[in-house]
């Protein structure tokens, strides 16, 4: 299920906040609730660096050729 354009725009400005402030902004959180009636959440975070082209880096993209296999 996509997220609404507010809330994407919320969870983007709040990472970015965090992120300039020195935060650890990468891992798993749980934001509980005072109250029984309403749920809890858990929100995972994962940093992905970008290419020039935009693409995320992944470990095998970003990973140094080796003799066996210089790519």
């Amino acid at each position: 299920m996509p997220l609404s354009d507010g809330l994407q725009q919320n969870l983007r400005n709040l990472l970015l906040e965090a992120f300039a402030d020195g935060e650890t902004v990468s891992g798993t959180w749980k934001a509980e609730t005072a109250r029984d009636d309403l749920p809890d959440w858990r929100v995972e975070v994962e940093r992905v660096d970008s290419t020039d082209s935009g693409r995320p880096v992944t470990a095998a993209s970003c990973s140094a050729p080796t003799e066996e296999d210089p790519r």
